[in-house]
């Protein structure tokens, strides 16, 4: 029985519900050509796959790292199978399966003549899981040159095939993790410019999640185009917690964003949730106004990000709030009074608390709001 490449990815999809979870990389293309000691480019047709091991051949094409004879090596991956194929049930002996699959193999030394092998996304035990899907011919707009950083160089190889596959675009943004390259702005761009609302998305995603300078107006102008995607909600996530430009500029513009109407309506509560994260001096009259709301989460938004300000507090970023830092009066400030601090919220609390703290706040900003505006 033969499995086409793409059938066998809907198998999996649908037969394993970790799939649905294991689209994203497993580690960072940063740190899986730090563990591999032989990067390649290069094609499985057969395989022999059990619940407890898959093994196989890659015929290599190209090679990014490591001393490897030309032709082809051979794998051994001791493994938990983590789906079945049809056709295929799970036992101890291995059935031998054919399928093509092109891609970027992470390789490792093993210590007889076999390679052991690196789980590229999601969880290992799932075959697709294995490697990165390369594009046969690279295109125009992903090419570099030979002084291209092997990171960068996997960066654009790893967009391309993700693009060229058609699916899992959500797993390019993933392997790229904080990197913020020549080469990482090129797949960003790229995708931000497909026609495919999944693969626009993750563009606009990665735009906000390293809070780029034109990131707001990529979002405004692009928006349209993926407002009834599912994808979208990449982009909301993305906006709600990650982009963190404090610019002016940048403050406006999401300002723009959070009180517009229409189809940038959903866009809201995200833009809402991240100026009260920055809370710069540029933000505090429309956190002020948040005040007025006849919505309590909204006030409450006011209350967290007017008195994060006040009280010195640095802006909320993905990387301070599990170490609570972004609820620390450590930056200095000339407003910060042992009443300012009692105030102090970052949460919902009990109808009663919120009230009072909505009227301190509102109070506070009639007395200061002249100076601060």
């Amino acid at each position: 029985m033969k499995i086409t490449h793409v059938l066998q990815h809907v198998v999996h999809s649908i037969l394993c519900g970790a799939v649905f979870t294991a689209w994203g990389y497993a580690d960072t293309l940063s740190n899986l050509a730090t563990r591999g000691d032989a990067i390649v480019i290069g094609t499985v047709t057969t395989r022999s796959e059990s619940g407890i091991a898959v093994s196989f051949d890659i015929q290599i094409e190209k090679v990014f790292k490591g001393t490897i004879s030309p032709g082809s090596v051979h794998v051994a991956h001791q493994w938990i199978r983590r789906g079945i194929i049809a056709g295929f049930p799970q036992t101890k002996a291995g059935q031998t399966i054919d399928a093509q699959l092109h891609g970027i193999w992470f390789l490792q030394r093993a210590a007889g003549p076999d390679w052991e092998i690196l789980a590229v996304s999601g969880q290992d035990g799932i075959m697709v899981n294995l490697y990165s899907p390369a594009a046969v011919t690279l295109p125009p707009a992903y090419q570099y040159s030979e002084t291209t950083s092997l990171v960068d160089s996997l960066i654009l190889e790893v967009a391309a095939g993700l693009e060229a596959e058609g699916w899992r675009p959500a797993a390019a943004l993933d392997a790229l993790g904080s990197l913020r390259t020549p080469a990482a702005s090129m797949f960003l761009t790229n995708y931000v410019n497909s026609l495919d609302p999944a693969f626009r998305s993750i563009g606009l995603a990665g735009l906000l999640t390293q809070s780029h300078q034109d990131a707001i107006a990529q979002l405004v102008r692009f928006w349209p185009s993926i407002s009834e995607a599912p994808s979208r909600v990449r982009v909301i996530q993305a906006l709600r917690d990650s982009f963190r430009d404090s610019t002016p500029s940048a403050v406006q513009q999401l300002v723009a964003v959070a009180t517009a109407d229409s189809i940038y309506l959903e866009l809201s509560p995200a833009a809402v949730t991240a100026l009260a994260a920055i809370h710069t001096r540029e933000s505090l009259p429309f956190l002020a106004h948040l005040l007025l709301s006849s919505d309590p989460g909204e006030q409450m938004k006011g209350v967290f990000g007017l008195s994060s300000f006040v009280n010195g507090c640095p802006s909320q970023t993905p990387n301070n709030v599990a170490s609570m830092e972004y609820l620390q009066f450590k930056n200095p400030s000339p407003y910060r009074t042992a009443e300012t601090i009692a105030k102090f919220a970052f949460r919902r609390g009990l109808a009663e608390q919120e009230t009072d703290l909505v009227s301190f706040w509102l109070n506070w900003w009639k007395q200061n709001g002249m100076s601060l505006e």
